[in-house]
């Protein structure tokens, strides 16, 4: 049964329709007050007929869901719809799937109790992002509200336009590209531990005095966004940002605004998802006129890129290697399409990777003995380091790829604690899931921190943070599955059509930098008692930073 939620507009007009026949009807037997009388008491009896049944029926009578399990709480008129934004965000999801006994299925309770599912099971996830992956979209509050940030690249394109993105944008992220782009990834993760080391032990500590930190500790979260904006610069653009040492970079001040969690931005971010954009700029204008500056000052400096990148390779027969220049030699996008395309691979290339690095220096921080061992791994693999003009370069890949313990606990803390911990899809149609009927513009809601934690799918010590999962009892060797019996346990890349195009993009870089760092320091919380708490508007990260105490152990 399909479920529209009349709009304020239509319940108006109803009760100007009702007002103007009873008055056609009263007059024929007896004098009545007027228009207006009427006109206002059908308003309010309509209003207050349609609160009843939203509230109160459609949820317990009418709702196809109403059999489907749901969890105790939520608020009359909100629903579980403030589950969406609550700090840990997916928090509420991942308790929602311990605590509510089901079967892949937990009805929610939206916004005036419009009916949202939380989904768990394998085989409902497989349904939604494999075998029917066009037929469940983004919402289009989610789709506007990217847009703003990121542009209309592959994250927020849908149907026949993603489509045609993704296949013409594959070769950019084919395995024998990423293997070429190694060396650039390894050369920035060493400049960070340079630059790191200067803010700790150097002279001038600008930052680290500006936090009030004593000698010896920085806040990670502050040069984790620098270093992976540097790589996606040379490896997405062929262009040296260099906004590690640089940290007046125009773009690097643009981006550190845009996914900054200030309370105004996220205020803004839950009224345009609940609400809609255009509610949310009235409300939170100051916010939202930044947004707009932010994102049009982006896209001036995208257009340069392009122009400056077309330009570069007029007559050129050198073998681009960065995402941009293999997008303008497929001769398939226009400026504009690649303006978004950058924004989509700058954005979305450089924030996750940066929350799953502080993340793991965060949980090697909790675990000093998996730090320790991971140390002596690195340092016996990689004893003089690589460099630039370094024979070894053409190894770098194999190197690192075939640590055991370094791509265990990399792969762990991308389960543990994705960078994107929660993502929406609705019905476009009324359709099915796992059999069960669900009416058109119903909110999907997978939430990868869930699913990456479930101990239905890892075990009771699903929640334990243990590298050994990805390592081969028997071979000694990486493994691709952590030990789940499917693929839908982990759910930090999704799957499918709708699959991060730079997984095993992120997943390199992701080697180079924790094989860097820990190979150059060894480190500890700077305050062990105080709460990190994940926050962040579409990325998670430590709400407070992550600040930590540093001792060198290798100058590469």
């Amino acid at each position: 049964m399909a479920f529209t939620i009349p709009t304020p507009l239509l319940l108006v007009c109803s009760a100007a329709l009702q007002a103007v026949v009873l008055l056609a009807t009263a007059r024929q037997y007896a004098p009545v007050d007027g228009f207006n009388p009427a006109f206002l008491s059908f308003t309010l009896l309509d209003f207050a007929l349609w609160f009843l049944y939203l509230i109160f029926i459609y949820p317990n009578f009418v709702s196809p869901l109403r059999d489907l399990p749901t969890p105790k709480g939520g608020y009359p008129v909100l629903g579980h719809s403030l589950s969406q934004f609550r700090l840990p965000r997916g928090g509420d999801y991942r308790k929602f799937t311990l605590k509510v006994p089901n079967d892949g299925l937990i009805r929610l309770k939206g916004f005036l109790n419009a009916d949202q599912l939380l989904v768990t099971s394998p085989k409902a996830l497989a349904e939604i992002l494999v075998t029917r992956s066009y037929e469940f979209p983004k919402p289009e509050k989610d789709r506007v509200f990217l847009r703003r940030l990121i542009g209309d690249g592959l994250v927020a394109a849908e149907g026949d336009q993603h489509k045609h993105q993704r296949k013409h944008s594959m070769p950019s992220f084919a395995f024998r590209q990423i293997k070429l782009l190694y060396p650039l990834f390894w050369e920035k993760s060493v400049k960070m531990t340079e630059v790191i080391d200067a803010e700790a032990f150097g002279q001038d500590r600008r930052h680290a005095e500006d936090k009030q930190l004593p000698p010896g500790a920085v806040d990670i979260e502050h040069f984790a966004p620098k270093a992976t904006l540097d790589i996606i610069g040379v490896a997405g653009l062929g262009r040296n940002f260099n906004t590690l040492e640089n940290s007046d970079d125009e773009m690097a001040k643009i981006y550190d605004q845009l996914v900054n969690p200030s309370v105004g931005r996220q205020v803004f971010a839950a009224v345009s998802l609940l609400g809609s954009s255009e509610l949310a700029s009235w409300l939170c204008r100051p916010v939202a006129q930044r947004f707009d500056e932010l994102n049009a000052q982006l896209r001036l400096i995208c257009r340069r890129f392009v122009r400056e990148k077309r330009e570069g390779m007029k007559g050129s027969e050198d073998e681009a290697i960065d995402t941009l220049g293999l997008l303008i030699k497929s001769n398939i996008f226009s400026d504009e399409e690649l303006v978004d395309q950058l924004l989509t691979i700058i954005a979305a290339g450089h924030e996750t990777t940066s929350s799953s690095f502080t993340w793991v220096a965060y949980l090697l921080a909790l675990h000093p003995d998996i730090q320790s061992r991971l140390r002596a791994e690195i340092h016996a693999a990689i004893p003089n380091g690589f460099s630039p003009n370094n024979s070894q370069d053409t190894s770098i890949a194999s190197v690192l790829e075939s640590l055991p313990l370094l791509n265990g606990v990399c792969s762990e803390a991308l389960r543990v604690l994705p960078a994107v911990p929660v993502t929406m899809r609705t019905t476009k149609r009324n359709t099915t899931l796992m059999g069960h009927p669900v009416a058109a513009g119903t909110k999907i809601i997978m939430a990868p921190w869930a699913v990456n934690n479930d101990p239905e799918l890892w075990g009771p010590d699903a929640h334990v943070f243990k590298p050994e999962r990805w390592i081969d009892p028997e071979t000694g060797k990486p493994n691709q599955t952590g030990g789940a019996s499917t693929n839908y346990a982990t759910m930090t890349f999704l799957h499918g059509q709708r699959s991060c195009i730079g997984q095993n993009f992120a997943r390199a870089e992701l080697r180079a930098l924790v094989a860097a760092f820990v190979g150059a320091f060894e480190w500890a919380l700077l305050n062990p008692d105080e709460e990190v708490v994940p926050a962040g508007i579409i990325t998670s990260k430590p709400r407070d930073g992550l600040k930590v105490t540093l001792k060198r152990v290798k100058q590469w």
